[in-house]
C-alpha cells in the first residue's frame, strides 16, 4: 500500500484527494492501492474532508499524519510551504518523497533543501487549470472537486538531488489525476508565472481598489457589465497565494510590472497626444485581440506538448512504491532480459 498525505486540505488539497480517490475506484492503482491521509489545523476541515470523501484518514498531528508517509503533497501558499517544510523535516520517513503546489519555486526549493533531511527526495510542483475551471477559492475544501486536474499542465520542478524514483512517483500521482506532467527550470517557471499569473492578478486589483475608492462606486456597481466580472475575478484568488508570490518571486513580478506600466504610459500617452493618429490605440487592441486568440487555438497543443514533455526514461521502476503507485497506462513495460 502507498501512503499519501496531503498536508493543507484547501480547494487544491482536498480535490487531490478527490481526484486520487476516484482513479483507485475505476482500478487505475495496482497492488493494495493508496491510503490517503489529510492534515489542517482546522478541525472543521478535517471533518468536511472525510464527509466528502477527500480523504480516508485525518488529523491535526503533523507527526502522525507524516509518520508512514510514502508521498507528501503541501498543499499550501508558498511561504506557508516553508514553514511546512521546516515543521517536517525531523518527522519524515527515510524514503519518503515531498511535493507541494505553490505558485513560485525557487525559493521552495530552497527551503527544501535547507530543512529536509538527505533521505527524503522533493520535486516541486505547480498545478496549472484548464481554462474552463472557474472555481470558488474562498470555497475552500467546499470547492473541492475530483475533476480539477482534469485536463490541467501540471508544472514539475525536481530539487537537484531529486532521484529517479521520486521523479516518478510525483509525475505517477499527476498522470493518474488526469494532469499532463510539464517539466521546467524552477528560475523559468517563476518568470513565466509572474508575467501570466502573478502580474495580472495584481493588475486586478489594483483596477478594481482604484474603482471601489470612486466616490461614485454604488453607480459604477449597477453599470458593471460581464467584461467587469471577467477581469475582477482573479481578486478571489487566495490573497494570500499573490501575497506570497510577490515576496517569494519579487524580481520577476518587478520586471513584468515594469514592462506593464511602460504600455500603460505609452497608451495614456497616445490618447493625451490629440495629434496622435487614432489608429495607434485601434492597433494595440488588434494586437492583443491576436494574441488571445493564438492562446485559445493553441491551448489543446499546449496540452499535448505537456504531455509529451522531456520524461527521463527510468531504469529500476520495479521498486514497489512505483509498481503500486504508477498507474498502469504509464507504466513502462520492463525489458526483456537477455
Amino acid at each position: 500500500m502507498v501512503r499519501v498525505t496531503i498536508v493543507g486540505l484547501d480547494t487544491i488539497g482536498g480535490s487531490l484527494g478527490m481526484a486520487l480517490q476516484e482513479a483507485q475506484a475505476r482500478g487505475e492503482v495496482r497492488g493494495e492501492g493508496l491510503r490517503i491521509t489529510g492534515y489542517d489545523e482546522d478541525p472543521r476541515v478535517l471533518r468536511e474532508a472525510r464527509q466528502r470523501g477527500a480523504v480516508q484518514h485525518s488529523t491535526d498531528d503533523l507527526k502522525e499524519a507524516v509518520a508512514e508517509a510514502d508521498l507528501v503533497v503541501i498543499s499550501a501558499p508558498a511561504r506557508s510551504v516553508g514553514a511546512a517544510l521546516q515543521a517536517l523535516g525531523p518527522l519524515l520517513p527515510p524514503g519518503c518523497v515531498v511535493t507541494d503546489t505553490a505558485s513560485s519555486k525557487a525559493q521552495v526549493l530552497r527551503w527544501a533543501a535547507q530543512y529536509l533531511p538527505p533521505q527524503v527526495q522533493f520535486v516541486g510542483g505547480h498545478p496549472i487549470f484548464a481554462p474552463q475551471h472557474e472555481l470558488d477559492w474562498a470555497a475552500g475544501i467546499r470547492g473541492a472537486t475530483a475533476a480539477l486536474f482534469q485536463d490541467a499542465i501540471y508544472c514539475l520542478i525536481p530539487s537537484e538531488n531529486a532521484s529517479e524514483r521520486a521523479i516518478n512517483t510525483v509525475s505517477g500521482m499527476v498522470r493518474l489525476v488526469g494532469a499532463s506532467p510539464y517539466f521546467l527550470d524552477a528560475v523559468e517557471h517563476d518568470g513565466l508565472l509572474a508575467g501570466i499569473s502573478h502580474v495580472p492578478h495584481l493588475i486586478a486589483a489594483a483596477l478594481l481598489e482604484t474603482i471601489a475608492e470612486s466616490p461614485s462606486w454604488r453607480e459604477l456597481k449597477l453599470l458593471a457589465d460581464p467584461s467587469f466580472r471577467h477581469f475582477s475575478w482573479p481578486v478571489s484568488f487566495p490573497a494570500a497565494e499573490i501575497h506570497d508570490a510577490c515576496v517569494t518571486n519579487r524580481q520577476a513580478v518587478l520586471s513584468w510590472l515594469d514592462r506593464v506600466i511602460a504600455s500603460l504610459q505609452g497608451l495614456r500617452a497616445t490618447i493625451a497626444d490629440e495629434t496622435a493618429p487614432a489608429e495607434g490605440i485601434l492597433e494595440m487592441f488588434q494586437r492583443a485581440n491576436a494574441a488571445r486568440q493564438d492562446w485559445v487555438r493553441r491551448r489543446d497543443e499546449r496540452e499535448g506538448e505537456a504531455g509529451s514533455s522531456t520524461m527521463p526514461e527510468i531504469e529500476g521502476m520495479g521498486e514497489q512504491i512505483m509498481h503500486m503507485f504508477v498507474p498502469r497506462f504509464f507504466r513502462r513495460r520492463p525489458e526483456k532480459e537477455e
